[in-house]
């Protein structure tokens, strides 16, 4: 190959990598924006608690139910959107938080029997769940990263 082909070939080379590893604005605004949302549904779990109107109780309370339903659907509709290869990742993802969170959610269970880990609130297992899934996809695309 002539020196001058070689180097056009290494410096394109260098230009796709830079565009692999720079994370694009779209993507770091929909995890921003999945993090906010996640935040605002906690603080809004907490409001009822401070309201003094039963009616507006009720209807936070409800509206966070119909957002947890319909949280399913969204996440059904972007998986179906999603190609081949984000798919194969995403149940990669899944295969390793599956057996991950049954042996430490069981772990839990005997401590908590055994009155060695106090009870806690369905959020921070929810959150535990978010956090192990969150790792073992990054851990299923890391043999795709350059």
């Amino acid at each position: 190959m002539p020196r001058q082909r070689y180097e056009e070939v290494e410096h394109s080379m260098s230009k796709e990598d830079e565009d692999v590893v720079r994370l694009s604005p779209a993507y770091l605004a929909r995890i921003l924006i999945g993090l906010i949302l996640l935040a605002a549904g906690i603080a809004a779990s907490f409001a009822p608690l401070y309201l003094q109107a039963e009616v507006s109780r009720w209807l936070i309370i409800g509206g966070l139910l119909l957002a947890a339903a319909g949280l399913v659907f969204l996440v059904h509709f972007f998986y179906r959107r999603c190609d081949e290869f984000h798919q194969s990742l995403h149940r990669q993802a899944c295969a390793i938080a599956l057996p991950v969170l049954l042996s430490l959610f069981a772990m839990i269970g005997v401590l908590q029997v055994n009155r060695l880990l106090p009870a806690f609130n369905s959020f921070w297992a929810m959150l535990l769940v978010l956090a192990v899934w969150a790792i073992s996809l990054s851990l299923s695309d890391r043999r795709y990263r350059p």
